[in-house]
């Protein structure tokens, strides 16, 4: 990612989760030491419903590869059932889960998946997405029944 890049994608994120943010959400760019680049980026945010989520997107190849999302906290993510989400579900918009069982969560389909689109909106997408899981958690129904699958 360039300097460039990673400079217009703070201010974006300073400025959409920093002043237009109920509450602001709190963000951090983890770099990697041996060659400098940033290789995710992690943050906290809070549910419509008063829940707390932290978020771990993983940056290999952004912009130009969508980045992965994966629920940190709280895991393991359950389902309505109480049974962890660890496996890929296109219902419930899951994806492979990390090497430590975290969800991974489907915000872009790989071919909708252009290098303009900003981490704030990915970051927006997995709120719209933890919305819709909480909906899951009261009704038992599948997340799709509030989400689209990216065409």
């Amino acid at each position: 990612m360039s300097r460039e890049r990673i400079d217009a994608e703070k201010a974006m994120l300073n400025d959409y989760f920093g002043r237009c943010a109920r509450p602001p959400l709190k963000w951090s760019f983890i770099m990697n030491a041996p060659n400098g680049e940033f290789h995710s980026l992690d943050c906290s945010l809070t549910s419509q419903s008063g829940r707390r989520y932290h978020l771990h997107l993983r940056l290999d190849g952004f912009p130009t590869q969508l980045p992965k999302v994966y629920v940190k906290h709280p895991t393991p993510l359950k389902n309505y059932l109480g049974i962890p989400m660890r496996e890929v579900s296109a219902v419930m918009h899951v994806l492979s889960p990390d090497h430590e069982g975290c969800t991974q969560i489907c915000h872009y389909g790989a071919s909708q998946w252009r290098k303009n689109i900003s981490l704030v909106k990915v970051v927006l997408r997995a709120k719209v997405w933890l919305d819709a899981y909480e909906c899951h958690l009261r009704t038992g129904r599948d997340i799709d029944t509030w989400l689209n699958h990216a065409r």
